[in-house]
């Protein structure tokens, strides 16, 4: 990378990450916008997807539909429970104002 697009990108983060903290009046909302990501990542969707990537790259002999399926659906399911998250997030900031 660039030295001076590392530059730009990181004052970049920086400010913005100053600006929210002045912002936010409360770290509650912050952390349940991280926890919106993280935890559907962590526990659904990456999951999910190494072992769909798993599964395409080294095809088993005999084919697991069934574990095959699942990782879809776990994908799929990360994704949902992410936007509903946020949109749990969102509701509480709106009732709250």
């Amino acid at each position: 990378m660039e030295n001076w697009l590392y530059i730009t990108v990181t004052l970049a983060i920086y400010g913005v990450t100053v600006t929210l903290a002045c912002v936010i009046p409360s770290v509650t909302i912050v952390f349940g916008f991280i926890a919106a990501f993280s935890v559907t990542a962590v526990v659904f969707t990456l999951p999910g997807l190494f072992y769909y990537m798993g599964y395409k790259k080294y095809q088993p002999e005999q084919p697991q539909k069934f574990r095959y399926c699942m990782s879809i659906f776990y994908i799929g399911f990360g994704i949902f429970m992410m936007f509903f998250l946020l949109a749990v997030q969102i509701l509480t900031i709106i009732e709250a104002a």
